[in-house]
């Protein structure tokens, strides 16, 4: 993939140095399996401050059929330094905390999940060193949007 082609970055606002922030994480997502072909298409930041960029690969995961081929001997997933999975079902919920090789398990608490969580699955993703990620700001912002009357 060429520069050409690569996303659009929007410029990194300065004041986030100035409170603390040395490190941010750019995300591009994929719904199903991974392109073999697939490049990172992120561009590094540019502009005069000292900032760690990092790449994010978020994939939403809705079919145990395929094979996500979600371990480190995908040269596609090795390209991002984080890996994070977004199960919509039991069994894939399951093979993430149990058997793909990722970084960060998203669970989109917008809508009402179509399983429960089991401790037994939470403590071994833990156990394998997977943290969790809880996205919740759609179900605010509708809640919001009803009360603004939008």
């Amino acid at each position: 993939m060429s520069n050409a082609d690569a996303l659009p970055t929007r410029p990194f606002p300065p004041q986030h140095v100035s409170v603390g922030y040395h490190i941010v994480a750019l995300s591009h997502t994929i719904t199903g399996k991974v392109a073999p072909n697939h490049a990172c298409p992120i561009r590094k930041l540019e502009g005069p401050w000292n900032i760690h960029q990092l790449t994010r690969l978020n994939v939403i995961i809705e079919d145990m059929a395929q094979n996500y081929g979600l371990n480190s001997n995908n040269p596609t997933v090795n390209a991002y330094d984080i890996l994070a999975v977004q199960p919509t079902t039991e069994k894939l919920f399951q093979a993430a905390c149990s058997t793909f090789e990722v970084d960060i398990i998203s669970l989109d608490f917008s809508t009402r999940m179509p399983f429960y969580l089991k401790h037994t699955q939470v403590g071994q993703a833990i156990e394998r060193g997977i943290y969790f990620e809880i996205c919740y700001s759609a179900g605010i912002r509708g809640e919001l949007m009803l009360d603004v009357g939008y």
